[in-house]
């Protein structure tokens, strides 16, 4: 079940067809593994998301492609029609694709091993960082910790190894993800986060299907997105205590 106020919705009224790349269905490109996010091909909040949409307009089925987070900075791979990844419409993604209206915002966690704490900014700035490379995870990073050392790693997995390993003392990811992830990984954990104000939204193939698109999520989205995701619950389908966190120190970061 998903996290947020979505409704099942009718079919697209005469005029606000989508006409997708393959007839009857709706291929959608994503970053896995994304624990939260998605959970197979139709379970998550990104996977019911998908499902809904296809629904939403009137197509038969949905279809997952798997590529790396960094090939949807390129815009949506051919074939597909939209992506659904923790993805945010930064301005080079905006001049290659078209985006959606907002639907989500996620803070970012950040993931320690053992009992190690970010209490402030020069904390943080000493210690070697890790994130997903493209993700908005690392732009942050980049942008809050100028002097910090930053390495970019291509997919989850590979990140949190990183930080279980010691090749790296934190890892920045979405919050939402950083709280299941770590429930599987009992050497980890999240010790703060950062607040911030990029909202996810999904990209599109074909500027002429936006509207169509837009229509179809904003009748999901009654309210034009959901509650901000910031570690109520772990997952949309499981809620669970989050590990308690605490703002950290850069500039980014925000009192809860």
């Amino acid at each position: 079940m998903l996290a947020g106020p979505l409704v099942a919705g009718c079919s697209q009224p005469a005029g606000q067809s989508f006409t997708p790349v393959t007839a009857g269905e709706l291929c959608v490109a994503t970053a896995r593994p994304a624990p939260g996010f998605w959970e197979g091909d139709d379970g998550g909040l990104q996977g019911e998301l998908a499902q809904l949409l296809a629904a939403r307009l009137d197509l038969d089925a949905v279809r997952v492609v798997d590529v790396a987070l960094s090939e949807l900075d390129s815009g949506v791979p051919d074939g597909c029609d939209v992506a659904l990844a923790q993805l945010v419409p930064t301005d080079e993604r905006t001049a290659v694709a078209a985006w959606s209206s907002a639907y989500l915002r996620a803070d970012l966690g950040v993931v320690v091993a053992g009992d190690l704490d970010v209490p402030d900014v020069q904390t943080a700035q000493e210690l070697r960082w890790g994130a997903e490379a493209s993700s908005s995870g690392a732009d942050v990073l980049r942008d809050a910790l100028p002097t910090a050392a930053v390495r970019d790693y291509p997919d989850l997995d590979a990140l949190l190894d990183a930080v279980e390993a010691a090749e790296v003392d934190t890892a920045v990811l979405d919050l939402p993800i950083a709280l299941v992830a770590t429930g599987d990984r009992p050497a980890l954990r999240v010790a703060s986060r950062f607040a911030r104000s990029d909202q996810y939204a999904v990209e599109i193939r074909d500027a002429d299907q936006r509207d169509a698109l837009d229509r179809a999520l904003r009748s999901l989205v009654p309210r034009g997105s959901w509650t901000t995701w910031s570690g109520a619950g772990s997952s949309p389908a499981t809620p669970r205590t989050p590990t308690p966190c605490r703002p950290c120190g850069p500039e980014a970061c925000n009192d809860p």
